[in-house]
């Protein structure tokens, strides 16, 4: 038998000596690793050994106390969001106090001075974060520690911490048990990624790695492996500029467009960051030199982690390209040991496998070098109020059981739900005629004139629409209004905007790279003069007048839309949402006032503080930054599908209980495309779907849709990286809440085959035998899997990866052979033996 057959197949007994000299083997089905309780399992003193060779010795190196029966708990005190919750709210800002008039002091305090700062302010005296969801309340209960716990979890507890809810079970199933590491090693250079490599050599360990966390498949832990936590790959190196750069192959940073920007719009620099580096260190250090970069929006998350090899999704990704279209160069130490430089020309086919074939399967990534564009303007579109309006649930105009339906019945044709139904053309045409009034949305025709500016003048029940002619005129032009709304969004906007504009947010708020005439140019007129019908002031009055002054002035009843604009990079990192100035000054102003860090001379410091007091374990992060608050601090996502039946019965009053668990909405998640325009136009359940999920804020802090594709990316042969082709060919990439894991697998078993969302018929926005002749679930949303638990691997391959599979596979098992790097939910994944 030959030496790789014993190790595979008996790894209980067999170590491999020397470093890199275990033959090559053929491909296997299953890996064979050595566990904690196995004979071959590194004792203590093995460990002791390799802790020397570490930079960061003892400190860099903990044992995971498995055996612990409240492991499983103190994982949540240190980990899970909810722990602290009561704590938070209770203690924080202020030590120890907890009554109201505190509180209300406190938050009166703090709003006004918000308004006192200078950069907080426009033209006409506003304070700009109103208009961004931050009211007033939303002040007066700001907690310090909810709002920078983020970096707890990606710093603390020595890299066990994941950001989403069940991450540290097996499947996200507490009752499976845990599967946490039996080791982590916070790695902080090349040399001790090599040391952690030599040493799981030689002794058959099964290695995962980790950067800060944001993860949603748990592809970055497994039960009893060896932890790589590359999220400390940062100190001392700082991100560092270069105008001059050239690859391997001799070409300028300024010949490496590759087709994304402008026409003469080309990379003006490259940014050189350690993977460990969190994108708030390389956007500001960017934006500091006057450049612009493809960037994620979370501020913990790595920008050399997993956002990177996975896709790279971005508010600006359909102009620039993606993540995996902006890096330039991968620093890396592949399973056998040996560093190498990864770009188009040197080590070709680990730099096509990194950029959109996942992190933590083909090497150990330690240094990026990514591209840098001209700075420019940034209009920020916010359409919340209009989108609530038009929505396809709760209350929205557009909701087909509540507003639809009741129409189809009054004027007998309760058959017509179906066919025509209620598509883009149909609510144009087929309803106004039969009703007997004008396929338009002009209000002043209905016979009693324009409705008046309250929500009951526009929303009408069954018996009102029997017996008022107003009221069924009112309701066929609320449904011609719908159906443009939806051309203008879907097939216009979505379908064939410039791509320039994106988001990053859901279906709310929409960004452009350009200035604001140019973002006049390229679709706010149409939006203008979408909004210009009789009727629209009174809609407007009715649907989003406030009583708040701010309110007042940002949303007038006449516009559907507020634009905020920016100088550029630095300009929005700084004031956007929330923007880095106004969350520092929050930050500084909380824990000045409070006393919550008397020892502390900075936002980082007291954060770095309060961590090490509440969880007692080392805060090991960055302290340097202005702003430690964190997008994801209150994020628990419902990544189990008890978590699933919960959310979707909170956010849309949708009972699944009786739902098996495959069918359950959002246990898949999925790149949507459609087939065509023409039957895009006529497809009832296309309208269902964008009315319900893609603009409906139920779904989510700002929609249900989260990213939406084209552009720019689409000229790209699929096979340039190794992302997956639907990114390059779909449409939206939505999150909340997904499909379900069912009909994941019906789109990878029958490729050929049109979807219908289960949420859609389950709640009633479509029959039960409804059929959509346009929307396919292309392929994995990978950057936000769930997990592949549920599909077999090869079916989880292929849904994600699709024709990148077999150069995947071959760049894999010569990289390598002995599975080094296993863990579920990533390519080229084994189970065990």
């Amino acid at each position: 038998m030959p030496p790789w057959s014993v190790c595979i197949a008996l790894a209980t007994i067999c170590k491999v000596a020397a470093f890199g000299s275990t033959p090559t083997p053929p491909p296997q089905t299953c890996v064979s690793k050595c566990k904690p309780g196995d004979e071959c399992f590194p004792d203590d003193a093995e460990w002791k050994q390799l802790e020397r060779e570490l930079s960061g010795g003892s400190s860099a190196l903990f044992k995971v106390p498995t055996n612990d029966p409240k492991l499983s708990d103190r994982y949540m005190h240190l980990c899970d969001y909810d722990a602290y919750y009561d704590l938070a709210m209770k203690t924080y800002p202020y030590v120890g106090v907890s009554a109201p008039k505190d509180w209300a002091k406190f938050g009166a305090e703090l709003a006004d001075f918000a308004d006192s700062l200078p950069w907080n302010q426009d033209s006409t005296g506003r304070r700009l974060n109103s208009s961004l969801g931050i009211s007033d309340q939303g002040l007066r209960t700001y907690s310090y520690l909810q709002s920078t716990f983020g970096w707890a979890r990606s710093y603390g507890f020595h890299g066990l911490c994941m950001q989403n809810k069940n991450l540290q079970y097996v499947d996200f199933n507490e009752s499976n048990g845990l599967n946490l590491p039996a080791y982590t090693v916070a790695v902080q250079n090349d040399k001790d990624v090599q040391a952690v490599l030599r040493f799981a050599n030689a002794n058959q360990l099964q290695v995962v790695i980790k950067n800060t966390g944001h993860n949603w498949a748990g592809s970055n832990t497994a039960n009893g492996s060896l932890l790589i936590w590359t999220a400390l790959l940062r100190s001392p190196e700082k991100p560092t500029i270069d105008t001059d750069f050239r690859n391997t192959c001799g070409k300028h940073i300024s010949e490496l467009a590759n087709g994304f920007g402008r026409v003469g719009d080309v990379p003006q620099a490259v940014i050189k960051y350690a993977a460990g580096a969190p994108w708030t260190e390389v956007v500001q250090a960017a934006a500091k030199a006057g450049y612009y970069v493809v960037s994620g929006a979370n501020p913990t998350v790595g920008a050399g982690g997993g956002w990177l090899m996975g896709s790279g999704l971005s508010l600006s990704h359909r102009h620039l390209g993606y993540g995996v279209d902006n890096v330039v160069s991968f620093d890396a130490v592949l399973a056998d040991g040996t560093i190498v430089t990864a770009d188009e020309c040197t080590n070709t086919d680990l730099f096509w496998a990194l950029r959109g074939g996942g992190g933590g399967s083909f090497a150990v990534v330690t240094r990026v070098t990514y591209k840098l564009w001209k700075d420019s303007p940034i209009q920020q579109l916010s359409v919340g109020k209009v989108v609530s309006a038009l929505s396809g649930v709760g209350d929205g105009l557009c909701n087909i059981p509540e507003r639809f339906v009741p129409v189809a019945n009054v004027l007998d044709m309760p058959a017509a739900v179906d066919e025509p139904g209620f598509s883009i053309d149909s609510l144009q045409s087929f309803w106004q005629e039969r009703a007997g009034f004008a396929a338009n949305h002009d209000f002043s025709e209905c016979p009693g004139g324009l409705p008046a500016a309250e929500k009951a003048a526009w929303q009408f029940n069954e018996t009102q629409l029997a017996q008022s002619p107003q009221a069924l005129c009112v309701a066929v032009k609320t449904m011609h209004l719908c159906g443009a709304w939806a051309e203008l969004m879907l097939l216009d906007f979505y379908m064939d905007g410039d791509p320039r504009w994106g988001s990053h947010t859901g279906s709310a708020y929409f960004y452009f790279r350009g200035t604001q005439a140019e973002a006049n140019a390229t679709f706010l007129k149409k939006l203008t003069k979408f909004w210009d019908f009789p009727g629209a002031a009174e809609l407007g009055e009715a649907f989003w007048a406030s009583s708040s002054p701010y309110e007042e002035a940002i949303w007038a009843p006449s516009s559907p839309y507020e634009v905020r604009g920016y100088d550029g990079l630095a300009d929005f990192a700084k004031r956007g949402t929330p923007g880095i100035a106004f969350s520092s000054a929050m930050d500084t102003y909380a824990f000045g006032q409070s006393g919550l860090c008397p020892n502390a001379a900075s936002t980082g410091e007291c954060v770095k503080e309060w961590i090490e007091r509440e969880t007692n374990t080392a805060y090991v992060g960055p302290t340097d930054f202005e702003s430690f608050q964190d997008g994801n601090s209150m994020t628990n996502l419902p990544l189990t599908i008890d978590g699933l039946r919960s959310y979707l019965a909170a956010t849309i009053r949708m009972d699944t209980r009786e739902l098996p668990e495959e069918s359950v909405p959002g246990g898949c998640q999925a790149v949507v495309g459609l087939t065509s325009i023409e039957e895009a136009r006529s497809d009832p359940v296309l309208f269902a779907f964008f009315g319900a999920i893609v603009s409906s804020p139920a779904l989510g802090a700002a929609g249900g849709v989260m990213y939406y594709f084209g552009g720019n990316p689409s000229k790209v042969a699929p096979e340039e990286a190794a992302i997956g082709p639907s990114h390059r060919t779909g449409l939206w990439y939505y999150v909340s809440p997904g499909p379900s894991i069912a009909e994941c697998k019906r789109a990878v078993r029958q490729p050929d085959s049109t979807w219908v969302p289960g949420l859609l018929q389950a709640s009633g926005m479509v029959s039960s035998g409804a059929t959509s002749s346009s929307m396919k679930l292309l392929g994995a949303a990978f950057n936000h899997m769930r997990g592949n638990h549920h599909m077999q691997q090869s079916e989880f391959e292929g849904f994600t990866w699709g024709s990148n599979v077999p150069r995947l596979k071959k760049i894999k098992d010569e990289l390598d052979p002995t599975r080094m790097f296993n863990v579920k939910n990533t390519f080229g994944y084994r189970p065990a033996c």
